[in-house]
């Protein structure tokens, strides 16, 4: 079992670059034996400040608008599918498996 964090410009490009996944009636992306899928989307690099008021924001939060998403590969051999270009080790991972 492999776990890879990627992160793409956008959702379209991220499924674009995945061409072994399914999808369900609905167009989302599917798990399947072979693979899960834990889309992310954009992520708060760092939390908004609110001021002493609890209502003013005196800094707003940064964000990454690229699309982030988890993948876990149960069939290994899907790896080799995966480019390089999407994937990414971050310091302080939003969601992680369990």
């Amino acid at each position: 079992m492999i776990s890879l964090y990627l992160r793409a410009p956008d959702h379209d490009a991220l499924i674009e670059a995945l061409p072994f996944l399914a999808f369900d009636d609905d167009g989302a992306v599917g798990d399947t034996d072979r693979y899960a899928m834990d889309l992310i989307g954009p992520v708060i690099v760092s939390d908004a400040v609110i001021g002493g008021d609890g209502e003013t924001v005196v800094t707003p939060a940064v964000m990454d608008d690229r699309y982030h998403a988890n993948l876990r590969l149960l069939d290994e051999s899907l790896a080799a599918q995966v480019p390089d270009r999407l994937i990414v080790t971050p310091a302080r991972p939003m969601r992680e498996w369990a």
